[in-house]
């Protein structure tokens, strides 16, 4: 053991295991070249007291410093041999013939310092050089003991803006949940007005700028998709902001810059297709069922069967007509003109906003000719759907757009 004398300035001497040139207060070198394990430092807790509250195998501390470190494990293999396995750390967490452990952790890591003007890691970790595969950090849960549920990857924030899990590139998954349980949901309503929602949809084919924004990983294939922006006027609650942190080096300088940008939730689609889907499929019965149950048929001479002589039906039947609400966009009360035939059973106009969800409906029981006034100056400015059903079928729909 070396020990290094006081430097007279007030500061503690310096010590050495090893090596009689520290580079740290406590610097220890294992030269140990035999053995299957050597450790530069060993440290074990035996605490065995039933009322030991905390118990730690290594304690450390580092403070002041424009960089600071509490525990800096650096493992250099020089030697030729193969197979070799480094660990910049190992950590164990075990409780030998212990029945009472709730919790366990190898790694327990607390960051609460304030960082006013920069950002904050739990767990920083970097992977660099080359290697066949190459893991930031890799997670398995590697025996089949039984257990409620296994995770392999467990991650939660409190707040419902905040992310669980942020990526920069690529995410595969064998399987994929999302949260749909009946109990845990609240005014559950029917879905409405979806092909006049869906018709207003623009998808697009795209190129990611891949060169502009490198520190964002994008894909330099073409792509088939929505704008967010365009999706954003007809659905709002599909489309979040999404906030890239900047990149900082150890010594605080920047590698690359946040950023700001809209993202969309493909996924809260797919019920709108599906309902569209059943929209669609009745209006193609009905019509079909008019094409089987004609109101009228003339027959048509065989004699008239010449070339160049065409044939014209005409038929004087009135059929269900809904008009464009005026003014459109309004302010504070638009108009809507409708007619409904006379073979019409059942007739109502409902009102739908962006999303889907009836907000109200009214039957309508005379035949002929109508008009509806709507009130709408309690109404968020956006767009609004309103659709006419006849019999069970809707029929049309129009957009109508509330303005301040």
């Amino acid at each position: 053991m070396y020990i290094e004398a006081n430097n007279g300035s007030g500061e503690f001497g310096r010590v050495g295991i090893g090596t009689n040139s520290c580079s740290a207060q406590l610097h220890v070198v294992n030269t140990t070249s035999t053995g299957a394990s050597t450790h530069a430092i060993m440290a074990e807790n035996n605490q065995g007291a039933s009322d030991a509250q905390l118990s730690y195998g290594m304690y450390t501390v580092a403070s002041n410093g424009s960089s600071t470190t509490g525990i800096s494990a650096i493992v250099d293999n020089t030697s030729n041999n193969n197979n070799v396995v480094m660990r910049g750390m190992y950590v164990r967490a075990r409780a030998s013939g212990a029945s009472n452990v709730t919790t366990s952790y190898g790694i327990d890591v607390l960051n609460d310092q304030n960082t006013p003007t920069g950002s904050k890691y739990g767990i920083y970790i970097q992977t660099s050089g080359s290697a066949t595969n190459r893991f930031g950090m890799r997670s398995d849960i590697n025996d089949a003991l039984t257990a409620p549920l296994d995770y392999a990857v467990y991650g939660s924030v409190v707040d419902t803006s905040d992310w669980a899990g942020y990526f920069v590139g690529k995410v595969y998954s064998t399987k994929y949940f999302t949260t749909s349980d009946g109990n845990l949901k609240e005014n559950v309503n029917d879905l409405g007005g979806a092909l006049g929602l869906i018709n207003q949809l623009q998808p697009k084919t795209f190129n990611f700028k891949a060169d502009v924004y490198p520190y964002l990983t994008l894909d330099k294939s073409q792509h088939m998709g929505l704008i967010a922006q365009d999706l954003e006027i007809v659905l709002p609650e599909l489309v979040t902001e999404v906030y890239h942190p900047e990149k900082l080096d150890e010594d605080g300088n920047q590698v690359s810059p946040p950023l700001d940008f809209k993202a969309v939730d493909y996924l809260e689609l797919i019920p709108l297709l599906i309902q569209g889907m059943k929209e669609q499929q009745q209006q193609i019965a009905a019509l079909q069922n008019q094409i089987s149950n004609p109101k009228s048929v003339n027959p048509i001479n065989d004699n008239d069967q010449r070339t160049g002589k065409l044939n014209i039906e005409l038929i004087d039947i009135p059929s269900l007509v809904l008009d464009q609400n005026d003014p459109n966009p309004f302010k504070e009360f638009t108009t809507i003109n409708f007619f409904i035939p006379d073979d019409v059973k059942n007739a109502k106009i409902v009102f739908y906003n962006a999303s889907g969800r009836m907000l109200n409906s009214i039957e309508i029981t005379e035949k002929g000719n109508g008009s509806l006034q709507v009130f709408g100056s309690s109404l968020h400015s956006g767009t609004y759907i309103y659709t006419i059903i006849a019999d069970g079928v809707p029929s049309a729909s129009y957009k109508m757009i509330k303005v301040d």
